[in-house]
């Protein structure tokens, strides 16, 4: 669990410093070790930054889905809200 908090932190520092290949890289190796919101909702937002809009839209709905689970409902909807934005104009479409 240290581990895990240590990356977390590190990941963090790197997002902020706009490294987002290298926040993703310990946001990930964080979220392997020990599973949290927190922690997908940071790597959602660094795999945003990196363009990867499938694999930030999949952390940001594993977040909603844990979210859920947890009964964490104000990070469940920021979760949903983020994942939302990154669906494609016609993945909204149902005719």
């Amino acid at each position: 669990k240290a581990a895990a908090e240590a990356l977390f932190q590190q990941g963090r520092q790197l997002l902020q410093q706009q490294d987002y290949a290298g926040a993703c890289g310990k946001l990930a190796a964080s979220q392997k070790l020990e599973p949290a919101i927190g922690t997908l909702l940071f790597l959602g937002e660094c795999n945003e930054r990196l363009g990867n809009s499938a694999t930030a839209w999949a952390a940001f709905r594993e977040a909603e889905s844990m979210a859920g689970r947890q009964g964490d409902g104000e990070r469940e909807k920021v979760a949903a809200v983020r994942a939302a934005a990154l669906e494609p104009v016609e993945a909204l479409h149902t005719d």
